[in-house]
């Protein structure tokens, strides 16, 4: 299989860094493989939060922009000498699309050969086999999906 870029959908769950691990597996079995691309997406703000004060909700989400920073940099850090972007996605509540739909924009726009993706991210209903993520990524990526549990 030749494999130019990997994607990892990657939301700092347990699940989302046996992905990673998996990812960076790959890439070394696949000699071609030039970049593995660590994707986060900031979720949309809840509608009580689009009415609050804004200075405030503006405070929230740099405060969540620094902490996904933060965690992507220490998985970077960790894997020296591997070929890895990273890189944070931000949706909104005014149509940007669920967490799958810009991932998969970022995986066609990008060239991404493969996703690579955990099977249950930080969301609940921990009674689901798939995550919804997960399984959106399966069902509409137009390129092969590996789930890693």
């Amino acid at each position: 299989m030749l494999v130019d870029k990997i994607m990892v959908a990657y939301d700092g769950s347990e699940h989302s860094r046996k992905a990673f691990q998996w990812a960076l597996a790959l890439q070394k079995m696949e000699g071609s493989v030039s970049t593995v691309d660590v994707v986060m997406v900031m979720p949309a703000l809840s509608m009580p939060q689009v009415f609050q004060d804004e200075k405030r909700v503006m405070a929230a989400i740099e405060k969540q922009k620094e902490t996904m920073e933060r965690e992507m940099a220490k998985l970077v850090e960790t894997e020296a000498g591997q070929k890895i972007t990273t890189h944070i996605l931000e949706s909104n509540t005014f149509g940007s699309g669920t967490i799958a739909q810009l991932l998969l924009k970022y995986a066609i726009k990008n060239g991404v050969g493969v996703i690579v993706t955990g099977t249950r991210g930080l969301g609940g209903f921990e009674g689901l086999l798939l995550g919804s993520v997960a399984s959106q990524l399966v069902t509409y990526a137009e390129v092969p999906v590996f789930v890693v549990k």
